[in-house]
């Protein structure tokens, strides 16, 4: 089987990132899935191309990840919706619609939302909370996505995205945040295993005990900027991930949604074009709090 190799470079540096992040040995990940330890360095090298479906399935489940980010991150069609789209016609025609009309990611971004929010006013309880609810809507707030930004290095970018989630903090967390300490904890999960994932993109995260709710902050930068010394890969695109201490699965969860969205090339493409941070709002469903 053989992939882009762009797609399998990128698709195994977030792997290695996420198992990382779980606190997860090569080997550990490999015996639980059930393959051998060889074959997924080989992956996470990006040597080969990502996993089957159902093995995609298996570390979604040992990472606590939705298995359709996976999937989104391969580079393959969540086989229920190619089902989805063989048994409801209408949905072919409204896509060759959408094909003909050559719309852009920030107008899908709007047609997407725009269907959410009409069709949850056409249903009823659980049923319209479950259409609209995103893994990523409780922690995406406008006031802390940040376009064209001019920052020199790591260090000073984080402190950055640091001292703008400070003030998003409620006040009982302000009373116990210390930026140096949380820049420290960031510097100190970069150390353990980079949080670059390829093209551009750095995932930096960390859990802190002051943290009663996770909070992202997003940054695109005007130009690239060298986040891992050991590398030579320039980072534009920086989305900073901050979870409370107990929290198990869900900056995990949170880190492999927000991968698989900027996996897209024309995601991509938008936020490096996005003046401002309305722009980056519309393109991620962020709103302003």
């Amino acid at each position: 089987m053989t992939a882009n190799l762009d797609t399998a470079q990128r698709f195994g540096q977030t792997l290695r990132m996420l198992r990382a992040s779980a606190e997860l040995s090569l080997r550990e990940l490999a015996r639980r899935v059930g393959v051998t330890p060889g074959y997924l360095s080989q992956v996470e090298c990006g040597h080969l191309a990502p996993p089957t479906k159902e093995r995609l399935h298996k570390i979604a489940r040992v990472l606590g990840v939705s298995p359709q980010d996976f999937l989104r991150m391969s580079g393959r069609l969540d086989p229920a919706l190619v089902q989805f789209l063989l048994d409801n016609p209408q949905c072919q025609e409204l896509l060759k619609t959408i094909r003909d009309l050559k719309l852009d990611s920030r107008q899908l971004a709007n047609l997407t939302n725009s269907l959410k929010t009409q069709g949850a006013d056409c249903l009823s309880g659980g049923e319209a909370e479950d259409l609209v609810k995103s893994d990523l809507s409780s922690i995406l707030n406008g006031k802390l996505l940040f376009s064209q930004l001019n920052k020199r290095t790591r260090n000073t970018l984080l402190s950055f995205l640091l001292e703008a989630v400070e003030v998003d903090l409620d006040e009982d967390e302000k009373g116990c945040f210390s930026r140096e300490s949380a820049l420290q904890a960031l510097l100190n999960r970069e150390r353990k295993s980079s949080t670059i994932v390829g093209e551009g993109i750095a995932l930096p995260h960390a859990r802190l005990a002051c943290l009663k709710r996770t909070r992202l902050s997003l940054a695109v930068l005007s130009r690239g900027i060298n986040f891992d010394p050991g590398t030579d890969q320039k980072v534009r695109i920086v989305a900073l991930i901050l979870a409370p201490e107990g929290d198990s699965n869900e900056h995990i969860h949170a880190l492999a949604e927000i991968a698989a969205r900027l996996n897209r090339d024309e995601i991509r493409a938008e936020l490096i074009r996005a003046t401002s941070s309305e722009d980056i709002a519309t393109l991620l469903g962020a709103s302003f709090l």
